[in-house]
């Protein structure tokens, strides 16, 4: 009998591959720093620079939300 091959047909059923480590793991990237999944440990990001252009689309739009409900209460004005 023996050992058994791992991916190996063994009486017709097939097995997954199995790996000790999970892939793109090494020791080196264990050495130089902790788990830090979301990237905190570089700090805030930068603040978004204000854009004046925004100040006018957002100014159209409740324009246009109350030419809107004007039309729902007063249609044939």
């Amino acid at each position: 009998m023996g050992r058994p091959m791992t991916g190996a047909i063994q009486d017709g059923i097939t097995r997954p591959m199995t790996a000790v480590r999970a892939p793109g793991f090494t020791k080196a990237a264990l050495r130089g720093s902790a788990f830090d999944p979301l990237g905190q440990s570089r700090g805030p990001a930068p603040p978004l620079e204000a854009k004046n252009e925004d100040r006018y689309v957002s100014s159209h739009v409740v324009v246009l939300v109350l030419l809107y409900i004007f039309n729902i209460y007063f249609p044939n004005t």
